[in-house]
């Protein structure tokens, strides 16, 4: 009797899980009404891996179709709701990962940047990122500077590159880049490097492996050119030791210990950490948290 019942919760749970995702091609109906790519989505929407290979084996070419807005493949479509098993089927029948949607993303590029939720498990879909470097995805594609489409402007910063993206969310997709030659010193069109990327997020583990374990660069300028536009914006240049400099971290701790080590292996790029000041805010929030001894805070932090 329990072994029924689990049998019937969990074949109710498929249930929900597939009107979800067939739910989910609301408007992808819209725009491929009683076409062959609609039914390729619906296969794989339905996880139903038999039918991609059957429609893929009567037409190859679906597998890259762009016909969906903003130009995205089955393959990035498959990739953005984290179906796995489909990415892999597509991938088998030739589908290419260096396609760039109108958006400016790859598929690569798509399974980095899953989620702006900062409670997302990032390294949940690895094993989807680790099969598209495995088919061929170039992971040094960035993301290109063009126009607003249907007035919109895209939300990544071009010359963002899957590695510099990664470096503020995943040290495990980090190094799997890094594995698959991603360059570790690319530069978006601000100067952001991954390095300084993972200090401006304070994304100590992932900045100590590119500084000190791999000796990325760390002394390019930044200048927020891709704000250049917005009332307001300041364009003075900045450098990444000041995000390194703006890390609050316990003294003594284990964080203490890397940002110390990330200190002393700067210096072989000819670069001061003792030079350089914290923020207003920054200096204001050690202040407060230690009171009396804020000053003895400064110089050893």
């Amino acid at each position: 009797m329990k072994k029924l019942l689990i049998l019937v919760i969990a074949i109710m749970l498929l249930g929900v899980f597939y009107i979800k995702d067939m739910n989910a091609l609301a408007e992808e109906k819209q725009i491929l009404k009683g076409t062959t790519e609609l039914e390729l989505l619906k296969a794989i929407a339905g996880h139903n891996l038999n039918n991609i290979k059957n429609i893929l084996d009567k037409n190859l070419k679906l597998v890259n179709s762009q016909k969906l807005s903003n130009k995205i493949t089955p393959l990035i479509w498959a990739v953005q709701r984290e179906y796995e098993e489909s990415v892999k089927v597509l991938l088998e029948h030739g589908a290419d990962p260096n396609i760039i949607a109108d958006y400016n993303n790859t598929a690569l590029f798509e399974s980095i940047s899953v989620s702006t939720n900062k409670d997302y498990d990032f390294d949940r879909n690895i094993n989807i990122t680790k099969l598209l470097l495995k088919y061929g995805a170039d992971p040094n594609i960035a993301a290109y500077c063009k126009p607003k489409i249907n007035g919109i402007s895209s939300t990544i910063i071009c010359g963002t590159t899957p590695l510099i993206k990664a470096a503020t969310r995943s040290l495990k997709k980090v190094k799997l880049l890094v594995e698959y030659g991603a360059d570790i010193n690319a530069k978006n069109i601000d100067g952001t490097t991954t390095a300084a990327a993972a200090s401006l997020r304070k994304q100590i583990d992932i900045a100590y492996y590119l500084i000190v374990t791999r000796n990325a660069n760390f002394s390019y300028p930044i200048i927020p050119k891709s704000l250049k536009n917005i009332p307001g914006i300041s364009m003075k240049v900045d450098y990444p030791i000041s995000y390194l400099r703006n890390w609050l971290v316990k003294l003594g701790s284990e964080e203490h210990k890397k940002k110390m080590e990330i200190v002393e292996h700067l210096k072989k790029q000819g670069i001061d950490y003792s030079k350089t000041k914290p923020s207003k805010r920054k200096l204001q929030q050690i202040q407060k948290l230690y009171p009396n001894t804020w000053t003895e805070y400064l110089k050893k932090y």
